[in-house]
């Protein structure tokens, strides 16, 4: 019964996250494995010269997307050997592809977080129309499409992943 109670209560929100989805799904193709651009680059540029090119440059860019980028490229680098292993250079299909995955998964991570922390306060509707207005209200979506490794994603998961941790420590200390 439970189960039922919770779909029926978070189904518009499951949706929404499905919708946003496709909506990644249908623009990735657009990109044309240009996703690690602009300041992008310097955020990942130290997975690639740590990992491809065995050893570690430091940049003006903070490291912090790269850390929460690592699972990623990791999936992406042993992709890449075993189906193009000519192709391991850091930039090929496989890794952008990867890194604009991880872009859509901290986004989903983190407005859930936002969800169910509103939802707490203020109930299904009021969680749902805030999703709804950040993500299509802010450069959270943009950054998503065209900037594909900014730091948006990463601080939005960050910042609401914070954030419930406090409201988690408010409601149980």
């Amino acid at each position: 019964m439970i189960k039922h109670k919770f779909i029926n209560n978070n189904a518009f929100f499951i949706v929404f996250l499905l919708f946003v989805g496709c909506i990644s799904i249908w623009i990735y193709p657009q990109l044309n494995d240009n996703i690690i651009t602009s300041d992008g680059y310097w955020y990942y540029d130290y997975l690639k010269t740590l990992f491809i090119d065995k050893n570690l440059s430091i940049n003006k860019y903070p490291i912090g997307t790269a850390i929460l980028e690592t699972p990623f490229f990791m999936i992406a680098h042993v992709l890449s050997h075993i189906l193009t292993p000519d192709k391991c250079d850091g930039y090929s299909h496989y890794y952008q592809l990867l890194i604009y995955i991880s872009g859509y998964f901290y986004y989903c991570i983190g407005i859930t977080a936002l969800y169910s922390s509103v939802k707490c306060f203020y109930g299904v509707t009021a969680s749902l129309l805030t999703c709804i207005a950040l993500t299509f209200g802010t450069p959270v979506i943009y950054c998503t499409k065209s900037l594909a490794r900014q730091l948006a994603q990463d601080t939005f998961f960050l910042l609401f992943l914070k954030k419930v941790a406090v409201f988690e420590y408010m409601l149980y200390c």
